[in-house]
């Protein structure tokens, strides 16, 4: 009983803070953008989140942030689904790297291994090569809100390359990979972290966790997320009040 009150108040949670954020949403607060770059509105008809982004709207969308990118996004397909769908990724940069791309992936897989290499080649390979992010928006085939979570990622950048300049640029996409990784990695047992300190536990002990603390650690691991949605909620209504 008292688990389904936990997920109820938690689900309210994020019912309230999700409609919060709806009514005056901003991606980067301040950025200054590309007019050059189009909305996902004025390519396919609806506003982020409004509703599900679909496959063939996707498509339609990528295409129009290539074509007005300038020369700063490439888009490739790798593959396709069970369904017959294209599956793409999308490599964002200055004109200039996206040009030699092929020459940064050849030094990217030089350098993967540096013992090959001599100090004088892979020390010129490093002073040469672009900092290089990937960021991956989903994992799951059945997450929908992956694409629409990457179309907003990519023309937030695409948007922005050019008046933040190419530093900002790639710090701001390792803030945000070093943020989700350091967030997905708390000991916090509805978490990956969580399920590491449960291994840990396991190694420490010689036996599997018991289903008692099992159950103990989800309740905590909710009341966390629970207070971590309580003050983001909190800031979402001061901004607005």
């Amino acid at each position: 009983m008292k688990v389904r009150l936990w997920f109820r108040l938690l689900f309210l949670g994020v019912l309230v803070s999700t409609a919060v954020q709806a009514q005056n949403f901003e991606f980067y607060p301040g950025a200054k953008y590309d007019p050059a770059i189009p909305t996902l509105k004025q390519v396919v008809g609806h506003e982020w989140g409004e509703r599900i982004t679909m496959h063939h709207e996707m498509e339609r969308y990528l295409g129009a942030l290539q074509q007005a990118s300038g020369g700063r996004l490439k888009l490739v397909k790798y593959g396709e689904t069970w369904e017959g769908k294209s599956l793409y990724y999308v490599v964002i940069g200055s004109t200039t790297n996206i040009k030699r791309i092929d020459e940064i992936k050849a030094g990217m897989q030089r350098l993967a291994d540096p013992r090959r290499l001599s100090s004088s080649d892979a020390n010129s390979l490093i002073s040469s090569l672009p900092s290089v992010v990937w960021l991956t928006c989903g994992v799951h085939g059945n997450e929908i809100s992956s694409v629409d979570a990457g179309l907003l990622t990519m023309a937030d950048f695409a948007g922005q390359s050019v008046q933040a300049g190419t530093l900002v640029f790639v710090g701001y996409l390792a803030l945000i990979s070093i943020s989700l990784g350091v967030l997905n990695l708390l000991p916090v047992p509805l978490l990956d972290g969580g399920h590491l300190l449960y291994y840990f536990a396991e190694i420490v002990k010689g036996s599997p966790v018991s289903d008692r603390a099992f159950e103990v650690g989800q309740r905590i691991g909710m009341a966390m997320l629970a207070v971590l949605m309580a003050l983001a909620l909190f800031n979402d209504l001061s901004r607005l009040f």
